[in-house]
């Protein structure tokens, strides 16, 4: 149960990174 919770944080986690990229954000790190 915990590793499918840590694989959809990270599934989000990498959608809004890639989202960012799209917008051209400046990342804050």
């Amino acid at each position: 149960m915990e590793a499918l919770v840590t694989g959809g944080a990270q599934g989000i986690g990498y959608q809004i990174v890639e989202s960012l990229i799209k917008m051209d954000f400046p990342l804050p790190f």
